[in-house]
């Protein structure tokens, strides 16, 4: 089911917290939930060693639409309660039916879904979820530069491309990466805008890969903190 056809009542049914879709006002749409609880590591990891996406330039979001069934020898399947799980090749159940909406999986064994309680989550090859994901685009946040968003007690951080956290969640809101940055925010509010709540206002600045913050939060909005992050460049 392709995420534009998504029922709305899918996606936000018995979460824990309303979940909004929010754009910031001048730079890449972010959104989120807080979760009841979390699995996420409250302490900076150290950066992952194979970092893929780290070299990504083109700033493109990677389609779950592009995972092909069968990688990791797994293939996603509907059950007839609608509810997805996972085969293996010869059709044995992997992982019994228990999230409304699954894509297949990707090369490195992450893919993304809608859980029993209505959350965009991250998924791994045993059925476990890694963690909550924003909601974008009617679904799960993309990947981008190797990094998609994560939302956890009602903070913004990212989880790489094999599901590991790459920046534990520490702040109220965030861009993509595009390349070696993201831009991030604190004190930043939804309001509603013309299509969607945005993001807007709070003090904005600028993290590496490693979620080290670069370009200091003492920046009103996003512009100003991509110009400041510009203005580093040698």
């Amino acid at each position: 089911m392709p995420r534009t056809s998504w029922p709305l009542a899918l996606l936000v049914a018995c979460a824990p917290a309303p979940v909004v879709t929010a754009n910031v006002v001048g730079a890449s749409p972010v959104r989120g939930t807080a979760p009841a609880t979390s699995p996420l590591a409250s302490s900076s990891p150290a950066p992952p060693a194979d970092d893929e996406g780290a070299g990504d330039r083109a700033c493109e979001a990677a389609m779950y639409t592009d995972n092909v069934a069968g990688t990791r020898g797994l293939h996603a399947f509907e059950d007839p309660s609608g509810l997805y799980g996972f085969a293996d090749a010869k059709g044995v159940t992997v992982i019994p039916p228990r999230f409304r909406f699954a894509y297949e999986f990707s090369e490195h064994g992450v893919t993304a879904g809608v859980d029993l309680s209505g959350r965009p989550v991250f998924i791994d090859t045993g059925g476990n979820v890694l963690a909550q994901a924003f909601l974008f685009d009617n679904g799960p946040d993309y990947f981008s530069s190797g990094r998609a968003r994560i939302v956890d007690r009602g903070k913004v951080g990212f989880i790489d491309v094999r599901g590991r956290i790459a920046v534990p969640a520490q702040w109220d809101g965030a861009t993509s990466y595009c390349g070696e940055h993201a831009f991030v925010c604190n004190g930043c509010t939804r309001q509603r805008g013309d299509d969607s709540d945005v993001l807007a206002g709070g003090v904005w600045g600028a993290v590496d890969r490693r979620g080290q913050v670069v370009t200091p939060l003492v920046h009103p909005d996003v512009e100003h903190a991509e110009r400041a992050l510009a203005g580093r460049a040698p």
